[in-house]
């Protein structure tokens, strides 16, 4: 994203639109706090999935237990 930014700002300067830098700073800061938004709430949901995993364990252990004991077959 930084290359972009880089190449944006040489095109403004190189055209010569001194309020052009304002609007390409701004731009990128809109796409920045996107990016951050869209990481963030990646990060919360494959937290959910690890803990959803975790607790698929702990039930497959639980059923694992059930069948050794040959509870499960009462039911």
């Amino acid at each position: 994203m930084r290359k972009i930014y880089a190449r944006c700002i040489s095109f403004v300067l190189v055209e010569g639109h001194p309020a052009g830098i304002a609007v390409i700073e701004k731009r990128y800061a809109e796409l920045t706090a996107r990016y951050e938004k869209a990481k963030t709430g990646y990060n919360d949901i494959a937290e959910q999935i690890e803990s959803e995993k975790a607790k698929l364990e702990i039930f497959k252990g639980f059923i694992r237990t059930l069948e050794k004991q040959k509870c499960l077959g009462a039911f």
